[in-house]
């Protein structure tokens, strides 16, 4: 019966839009690669690596938010980190570690490094979810992963999208500040939800 639900749950469970390895190391690099897995519903049929890039990353700071609030109690100085790139008008070529004023750098291979391994999920009609574990990650490594994340992106994103992240997070920090909680788990889906679609809109 056990391995009856089991299958059954396997087949229910939703295909992947993105699937993204992330490993962090102890001398401040860190490696992100993207994957489009073809997974995206029927009201996305043309989910492009650009656009579940774009997606991946706001969901991934909403969930990195969500993480820090409920397992150390601080969001890690993250939200002034992504205020400062979205006031930054960027391009391909932006350090945007350097922009966030944390130290740290991309790297193709990571020595010493603590991995996880993520996908991005739709979850309901135009709603997705990052699935994956993050509890080897923690503190100041978890909270800059995120801004890895953002300069992983950046090598997939069109110049259009690259215009529109800055604003993306811009709308996801007032959300923040005026409507959400880090730790509502409603928060890792509406979010930014709302900031990527207000971003067909600028």
């Amino acid at each position: 019966m056990d391995l009856m639900n089991a299958q059954a749950q396997s087949q229910q469970r939703p295909h992947s839009v993105l699937d993204v390895r992330l490993s962090a190391g102890s001398d401040e690099r860190y490696a992100v690669s993207f994957a489009l897995a073809g997974g995206a519903g029927p009201h996305e049929p043309d989910h492009s690596i650009d656009l579940a890039c774009f997606r991946f990353t706001l969901h991934y700071y909403a969930r990195v938010l969500y993480e820090l609030v409920r397992h150390e109690k601080s969001v890690r100085n993250l939200p002034r980190m992504m205020g400062r790139i979205s006031a930054t008008a960027i391009d391909p070529a932006s350090n945007l570690f350097e922009i966030a004023g944390v130290r740290a750098v991309l790297a193709p291979v990571v020595a010493d490094r603590i991995s996880a391994v993520l996908s991005l999920r739709p979850c309901g009609l135009r709603v997705y979810e990052i699935d994956g574990d993050l509890s080897r990650l923690r503190g100041s490594k978890l909270a800059t992963s995120a801004v890895a994340v953002c300069q992983a992106a950046l090598r997939h994103l069109s110049p259009a999208n690259i215009e529109a992240l800055p604003v993306a997070l811009a709308n996801m920090n007032a959300s923040y500040e005026m409507t959400h909680r880090f730790g509502d788990p409603n928060s890792q889906y509406e979010v930014p939800g709302n900031a990527y679609y207000a971003t067909a809109f600028v």
